[in-house]
This record gives structure tokens, C-alpha cells and sequence, in this order.
């Protein structure tokens, strides 16, 4: 499907004398979500100069005193200020702008509001102030592992009601019965492998894929434990463990089946084409198969993976047994890696689609990885000293110290803090990371426009996960108390790279799906996903079923797309500054847009991880997803002179007046800021009766937006209750 045209300006009418903003801009860009009190605030004004809005220009003012932050509720000007240019106002060749910065750092009251150009009478969307600010926005991302779960129902009191669905592939030749790749019509072959999460937008399940994702959400259980809570609304919520936990156990149960006797581990499981089935996914028939015989890459993943969980979980007085468990099978499965020959091509390409072998070099890493966590589980010298022997294995990340084998050299980080372990070691691994901080991955720098600078050959194929390792290596070097002197450096180049996430990007757009009912007023459209493909009833927020599930995180902008006719036309993502090599869409052969818009559980976990660093518990209820009003429409705007609401601000009765020169049918829709819907008529204006009144008195004080939307047009107006 074509991208939504978004909402750049939403008309907002008021009474004389209010002083409020006629326009909402799209090149005044704030975290959507807002910020923490003490946290540094700069908001991004920019003129685009080169890419796909390059057409569009915007000149803010730059005079003294000429931006403000206004309370959201009622313009209170809280703040005045003057921009500061960027870079003595150079076009940044990444993004294509001219960019200006408005720092208001100093405002750190608890509430919401807005920027507000003076002179040019336009404001941002709405953000909030406070310190748990991040909170709820961390279990929507952490439910993205809920909804990807495999083999399990979907409950309207979990799912929410557009996302119910029976168990998947859970029917005959299905995941509790999957055969043998190598002889898919032989019965015996039949194994039980349900469980586990799907990758990403495929239904496949990858043990060497789970590696990365479970030892991020692992690490950001040990590193923040306090902030978990048990009330996310998953099957488990209410069992007195804490959701995240529930989570990893979810998957650690599948990865469980997926180990052999002998402790090597299988590597795949799946469906043979990678074409879509149809949808929801539980009506998906399609036979599934394994590949059998173990894989030495699937088998050390597995055990690093074990090892670590079995720290974790002996924490945990329900889990004593279980992490005793996984001890054992850890230990079983290093064993077997170690004794046995090492493979590279155990996935043929059959299982589609990915290719989930690793190479040598790659599992050797994973193996000190284990080796460090074996010792901290068990003390035993052995796995003391393969560390100390070996490391040097990892010596290329060891030097780097790069966005990438992130959960490998944290590991070693965490060497260094076990009993016994070789000063000179622990020494030397520490100073190695310290040394790499003169490169640029570390502390915050005023390169980028968009405060939150990325290489422009890491804008590749899942770029959104790189960008989020980077905001980890950062808080690293706070965790392990390495360069205290340049913690809240480290700390700022950490929480920008949030703020980029958030909408403090080149798109204006929080790179996670579905956002509204959350908080933000302009998130993705669409993803690349099997559930919610191109022109299924989950396909965008304008679709039958509301678009796709809230809170997955994307690859992100792809200079290196290629769709599969070969010549890139398509523009974005083609032809543009690395920054905007990104479309919302979720188009098929030969679009390729998995190249760019395709989730998965590597990407949301690095994103949770980083998350969590600045996030705080929450006790509040979490809203299930419903049907809310999209914050982009496929429908031209209503012109500003056709669409007006009066007495405004209102207390009893509005007036929406709608000028037609003909009979049209409108749906007209009252939400609260977040897009939740509070009322909605359906109502025909024709040339003669351009009216219709609407009773308003059952809502508090407050701000609300009037959604009016017939075949063709769409429009927006800023509501004020008193």
C-alpha cells in the first residue's frame, strides 16, 4: 500500500484572544512522549533542502526571544528563548536540512505542552514533563513480544479486540508435530517444537536468532530489576513474576525443545515458502518442518543463552529449579560444541527465509560468552580459564568495542567483576573499552542535526538496531562505573538517541507502529509483518482492524535498499540522504519492503534495553489497543475555509460547520489527545444544511481534537472545553 499521507498541519480554531498556535508544524520536532525533568530538552527546527521534502521550506523565527514553551492546556508561556543555529547554518549532508536548536533544559515542571514559534504562529505536537514519562511507553514496546508469540491464543483481555486470534500453527504438521525438513513425509520424524516467539515479520523461530534478543532482556531485567512489573496484560500478568521474566521464560521453554538429547540444539523451524498465508494466522495450514541433527552455532547459542538465564533466575526463589535446569543443559551443550565438529551451512535455505547459520569466528565469541557465564554459575576455574586463554578470540570488538556483538564484549564487561578473575585481565578489558570511547559510537557530539549522530554506513538493512546498541554502549560505561568523569556525557549521547526514536528525527515520525493511543501523534503506519501485510484488515491504521499492533520497532532508513526489480525508483527510499532512506509502507515483491519497515525481536529488544535505562515503574493501568483515529490519512485535507467548529472554546454545545456543495455522508469523531475515541456520529451535510451540533457537556476541562472524514477528505479541529 502507498505510504498515508500524514497530517503535516492540523488546523486548529479558537476564539479572539486566545493566543495559540494556527497551525501545527512538522518541522518544529520534540520527543512525542516528552522527557524526564532533569533531562537535557532541545527541540529541532529545520527547513528541509534536500530529499523527498525538499519542496516544502520553512524559515522559523530566528529573532531573540522568539520561540516558547506554552502549557498544552491553556498557552501559559512558560519559557522564551532564541534559537541557536546549527553548524553556522550548513545543510547536513545525512538528512538534507538546515537546522536550528531551542534549548529548554530549564523547564522541568510536571505537565504537558508545546513549543510555539511567535512569529510565524505555529507549534509542535504535544509532549510531556515528568520522570516516569517513559514508563508505559516500555511495556507497550515489551507486549511486542506478546503479540509475536507462536503457537499461542490471543485473548480479547490480553490481545485487545483487534488483535484476538486462536494458537497458530498449531494444527496437524504444525509446530507440535513438525517433521524433518530432509524427510517431510515420514511421521516418525515428528517432533514437538511449539513455543518461542516468531523472529519477525516471518512465523519462523531461529535459535541462533534468540540469541541477541534474550540476552538483552535479560540484561536489562539484572540492570533495572525494580522497574518490571506484573501488570502488562499478558496471559501471566498477576502471577507475582515480573512480566519481562515471563517473557524470557516463554521462549526459554521452546529453546528448551529444541535441544537434542546428546545437548546439541536444532537451528530452525518453519514454514518451506516464504509466501504469505492467510491471515489471522491461526486459519495459517501450512505444514512445518525442522532441520535435523544438531548445529554447532544453534548448539553454543543455546548454551549462552541457558547460562545466562540461569544466573538470572536463581534470583528468582519460583525459578530455583527451573535455572537448575538450564545450568545443567548449559553445561550439556558447551560440552557438546566443544567435543564435536563445528558446521556453517546447516540451514539450506529450504526453511524461508533467513539464514541463520553463523560463521566460526561468530560462535567462538558466543563461546567465551558462555565460558564467562558457566564460571559465574558454577566457579569452576575450567570456564575461569578458557576466558582468560581466549579472549583475545574477540580481540577485533575487544578494540572496536562497536554497536554490534554487543551482548558478547558486555559479557567480558561482566568478567571482570567476577571473584578470581586475573587483575591484569580484568584490567586490560576495561581499559581496552575506555580507549575506544575517542571513536565516535561514544559520548554525545553536536555532528548531527538531529543530536543523536550515527556513520552514515550504519544506516543499513536493521539500522534502527544499531542506533539503539549504541545508546547500550554508552550506558556500559555508567553500568561498569568505567570514565566516571564523562557519565553524563555518556548518559546524553544515551537518552538523544531515545529522543530520535521519539520523533527528533528527519521523518518527525516515533519509529514504532501504531502509536496514537499512546501518546504519540505521528508513529508508523505500517510494518512489514505476515500478520499485517499489504491490504489485509491489519494493514494500517485505516483498516478494518485498526492497523497493526501497537509498539514494533522497525529496521529503519536502508541506504542500501534494492527492491527486487533491481533499479531503486522508488523514492523514498531511494535517492535521498541516508537519514531519509525510509518509507512507511509495507509493500511486497518486488517492493522488498522488509528491507526498511520489517520488525523484529532483535530490534525491539536493543530498543527495551536502551529504554529501560530511563524508565521508572508503573502501577497504572495499561490500555489495551482499540479502534483510535489515525494520525495519517490515505484522504486529502479539507480545506481550511470548508471546515469550521464554533463556539470555540465550548461548554455544553459544539457547532461543526462543513461547507458542501452537495450531499456528503461524514463520520465525525471526538477523541482526547492520545486518538482514543470518546464520541462518534455519523452524520450527512448537504449545501443546504451545513451544520450539525453536538452535545459535549459530559467532558471535563480540557483539550480535544474533532475528527470529520467522509470518502475523499479528512480534517482536524482543536477543540477547547471549559
Amino acid at each position: 500500500m502507498k505510504k498515508l499521507l500524514p497530517i503535516i498541519l492540523l488546523a486548529i480554531s479558537y476564539l479572539e484572544g486566545f493566543s495559540v498556535p494556527t497551525q501545527i508544524s512538522d518541522f518544529i520536532r520534540i520527543d512525542q512522549f516528552g522527557y524526564r525533568t532533569k533531562a537535557k530538552k532541545v527541540a529541532v527546527i529545520i527547513n528541509p533542502l534536500v530529499g523527498f521534502n525538499a519542496n516544502q521550506s520553512f524559515n522559523p523565527s530566528v529573532a531573540a526571544n522568539q520561540y516558547q514553551v506554552r502549557k498544552w492546556d491553556n498557552d501559559e508561556v512558560v519559557f522564551t528563548g532564541t534559537l541557536e543555529v546549527w553548524n553556522n547554518g550548513v545543510t547536513d549532508p545525512s538528512s538534507g536540512d538546515r537546522a536550528w536548536w531551542f534549548d529548554f533544559s530549564s523547564v522541568n515542571a510536571v505537565g504537558s505542552y508545546y513549543i510555539y514559534d511567535v512569529g510565524n504562529r505555529v507549534g509542535s505536537f504535544k509532549f510531556d514533563i515528568r520522570d516516569d514519562v517513559y514508563s508505559d511507553l516500555l511495556r507497550v514496546a515489551l507486549r511486542m513480544f506478546y503479540y509475536n508469540r507462536c503457537n499461542a491464543e490471543k485473548k480479547l483481555e490480553h490481545a485487545g479486540v483487534n488483535y484476538v486470534d486462536g494458537a497458530s500453527f498449531v494444527g496437524a504438521g504444525q509446530d507440535r508435530e513438525a517433521r524433518s525438513e530432509r524427510d517431510r513425509n515420514n511421521p516418525a520424524t515428528a517432533k514437538d517444537l511449539s513455543g518461542g516467539w516468531w523472529d519477525a515479520g516471518d512465523y519462523n523461530k531461529y535459535t541462533t536468532f534468540a540469541h541477541s534478543p534474550m540476552h538483552q532482556l535479560l540484561e536489562a531485567y539484572e540492570h533495572n530489576p525494580t522497574i518490571w512489573g506484573d501488570n502488562n496484560k499478558i496471559p501471566e500478568s498477576g502471577n507475582g513474576i515480573p512480566d519481562l521474566i515471563d517473557e524470557v521464560k516463554w521462549e526459554l521453554d521452546w529453546l528448551k525443545k529444541m535441544q537434542l538429547p546428546e545437548g546439541n540444539a536444532l537451528i530452525k523451524v518453519g514454514n518451506l515458502k516464504d509466501t504469505d498465508g492467510p491471515l489471522p494466522p491461526s486459519t495459517d495450514r501450512r505444514p512445518r518442518y525442522y532441520y535435523p541433527n544438531g548445529c554447532s552455532s544453534a548448539t553454543i547459542s543455546l548454551a549462552s543463552i541457558f547460562a545466562h538465564a540461569a544466573i538470572t533466575l536463581k534470583t528468582i526463589p519460583a525459578f530455583i529449579d527451573y535455572a537448575n535446569d538450564l545450568q545443567q543443559r548449559a553445561i550439556s551443550a558447551y560440552r557438546h560444541y566443544n567435543m564435536n565438529p563445528k558446521q556453517t551451512d546447516c540451514d539450506n535455505g529450504n526453511i524461508q527465509a533467513g539464514d541463520a547459520d553463523w560463521d566460526i569466528k561468530t560462535q567462538e565469541k558466543v563461546k567465551i560468552q558462555t565460558a564467562v557465564y558457566l564460571y559465574a554459575l558454577t566457579g569452576e576455574n575450567t570456564y575461569k580459564e578458557t576466558v582468560e586463554k581466549e579472549y583475545r578470540t574477540v580481540v577485533d570488538e575487544i578494540v572496536w568495542w562497536g554497536p554490534y556483538n554487543v551482548t558478547v564484549t558486555e559479557a567480558l564487561l561482566y568478567f571482570t567483576r567476577l571473584p578470581n578473575v586475573s587483575n591484569e585481565i580484568a584490567n586490560a578489558i576495561r581499559n581496552s573499552k575506555i580507549q575506544a570511547t575517542n571513536q565516535d559510537f561514544y559520548k554525545w557530539n553536536t555532528k548531527d542535526p538531529y543530536r543523536a549522530f550515527m556513520r552514515n554506513e550504519t544506516y543499513h538493512w536493521g539500522s534502527l538496531n544499531t542506533r539503539a546498541n549504541t545508546a547500550i554502549l554508552n550506558m556500559n560505561m555508567i553500568t561498569y562505573n568505567l570514565d566516571p568523569a564523562n557519565h553524563e556525557i555518556y548518559r546524553q549521547r544515551a537518552e538523544e538517541i531515545l529522543h530520535y526514536f521519539h520523533g527528533v528525527n528527519p521523518l518527525n515520525t516515533v519509529y514504532l507502529s501504531n502509536m496514537p493511543m499512546y501518546g504519540a501523534e505521528k508513529s508508523l503506519n505500517e510494518i512489514y509483518h505476515s500478520w499485517f501485510k499489504d491490504g489485509s484488515a491489519w494493514d494500517n491504521p485505516q483498516s478494518a482492524k485498526g492497523g497493526p499492533a501497537p509498539g514494533y520497532v522497525p529496521g529503519g532508513p536502508n541506504k542500501d535498499y534494492k527492491p527486487g526489480q533491481g533499479s531503486c525508483i522508488l523514492s523514498p527510499p531511494c535517492n535521498q540522504p541516508v537519514q531519509k532512506s525510509y518509507r512507511d509502507w509495507n509493500g511486497i515483491w518486488p517492493d522488498a519492503s522488509w528491507e526498511v519497515t520489517e520488525p523484529a525481536i532483535y530490534y525491539q529488544s536493543a530498543y527495551i534495553k536502551a529504554l529501560s535505562y530511563f524508565a521508572t515503574a508503573s502501577n497504572t493501568d495499561l490500555p489495551l489497543p482499540s479502534n483510535t483515529i489515525p494520525t495519517g490519512v490515505k484522504k486529502n485535507e479539507i480545506p481550511e475555509n470548508q471546515l469550521k467548529v464554533f463556539p470555540n472554546p465550548s461548554k455544553n454545545k459544539v457547532q461543526i460547520q462543513f461547507i458542501t456543495s452537495k450531499s456528503e455522508d461524514t463520520n465525525i469523531s471526538i477523541t482526547d489527545v492520545t486518538g482514543k475515541i470518546l464520541k462518534e456520529i455519523n452524520y450527512t451535510f448537504t449545501a443546504q444544511e451545513a451544520n450539525c451540533e453536538i452535545e459535549i457537556s459530559q467532558f471535563s476541562r480540557g483539550i480535544y481534537l474533532i475528527h470529520l472524514a467522509t470518502n475523499q477528505l479528512y480534517g482536524v479541529k482543536k477543540l477547547v472545553v471549559e
